[in-house]
């Protein structure tokens, strides 16, 4: 049972009776000193990180964050765990630590900060069907149940219940995209919207293909306008890097370099916490798109269009960052219609050569 600090360097942890770190000798000043709770129950480490750095509130919410673990038989509360994932996603750089916490909110609050051994399979697939019910699309529901799986296998080495749930793994081949005019007057409803950030972000999805959350993450080190590349890391860890073209480079040239991300709040000076959704919301009922149409259907726009212009799926999955070709495939419709309007194109070349003959 401990509160200790974790140097701001090596990023080992020690006591915090000490102001230096005894790894590497760095002198921890109070504004750099990392907080965190730590407490051993049977050999099981639990860990979690205080977000400040005053000592007299930190010891008052490790005493109740240690009401949330039963010190008699060991037993571990889900709230635990999934706080413990949430820290080491951070820990080693992982952005998708943001959504991972919506998703831990959404357990907690239909199946309360119970034990770990009172999680059945039972109680998960009526957990399952109720995301549903409530409007979430069956592949968001995946994406939840794998952030419950992984942080169960972080914290006991075995997927334990879940394991007897299945995924809907449902059939994602669904492209939207827009029209050439759909996608000017998008473009100019964003930039009469509220939020200044929307419009160099819609330009930068339409131009790059780019996740939702590389952009909203994007930093200037990342930028290199001069090679006209953006270098990003993906799912999986794999470094994605795209060429900008002109539009990209003119928005990102205009844009103040006050802060290390491009794109941030002008009050904060922190990144958004994923796209703006009320004024992307505003900006689409401007523009007169009143069928579906989320902001990650933009890097599917971009890649109808690469598929259009290029007619190769491997240039698709070059600029889209794709582990496997297959999964460019749901693109193959649009190089089908590329290559029979190239044919055509080909008729009409020869009947044109056969009239100036005669």
């Amino acid at each position: 049972m401990a509160i200790v600090f974790r140097c701001h360097k090596c990023r080992r942890f020690f006591s915090i009776k000490k102001n230096r770190c005894p790894q590497c000798g760095h002198d921890v000043t109070v504004r750099e000193r990392e907080i965190y709770f730590r407490r051993d129950v049977k050999g099981q480490r639990s860990m979690k990180r205080f977000n400040g750095t005053n000592l007299r509130q930190a010891q008052e919410e490790y005493g109740q964050w240690l009401e949330t673990i039963d010190t008699s038989d060991g037993r571990i509360r889900v709230k635990v765990v999934f706080e413990e994932y949430t820290e080491q996603l951070k820990s080693v750089g992982k952005n998708y630590y943001r959504p991972a916490s919506r998703f831990y909110k959404r357990f907690i609050g239909y199946m309360g900060n119970v034990y770990c051994d009172q999680v059945d399979s039972l109680g998960l697939k009526r957990f399952q069907r109720h995301l549903v019910s409530t409007g979430l699309a069956k592949s968001t529901v995946d994406r939840h149940f794998a952030m419950y799986k992984s942080a169960w296998k972080f914290r006991f080495g075995d997927h334990g219940p879940f394991k007897q749930v299945k995924l809907f793994r449902p059939d994602n081949t669904l492209v939207r995209w827009l029209s050439a005019d759909e996608e000017l007057r998008l473009l100019e409803a964003c930039k009469k919207s509220a939020n200044p950030e929307l419009y160099g972000m819609v330009v930068v999805a339409i131009n790059t293909g780019l996740r939702a959350q590389n952009i909203a993450d994007l930093r200037w080190d990342q930028v290199d306008l001069e090679r006209a590349v953006v270098t990003v890391t993906q799912k999986g860890g794999r470094r994605l890097v795209v060429p900008l073209n002109v539009a990209v480079r003119r928005v990102l040239m205009s844009r103040p370099r006050d802060c290390e991300y491009v794109f941030r709040n002008a009050q904060t000076m922190a990144p958004y916490d994923g796209i703006p959704r009320n004024t992307w919301a505003t900006a689409k009922r401007n523009a007169g798109i009143d069928r579906p149409f989320r902001f990650h259907d933009l890097r599917h726009h971009f890649a109808t269009k690469v598929a259009t212009v290029a007619g190769s799926l491997g240039v698709v999955r070059d600029l889209m960052g794709h582990s496997d070709l297959s999964v460019s495939g749901k693109y193959l419709h649009v190089i089908d219609g590329a290559r029979r309007n190239a044919v055509e194109k080909l008729n009409k070349d020869e009947e044109g050569r056969v009239e100036k003959t005669g």
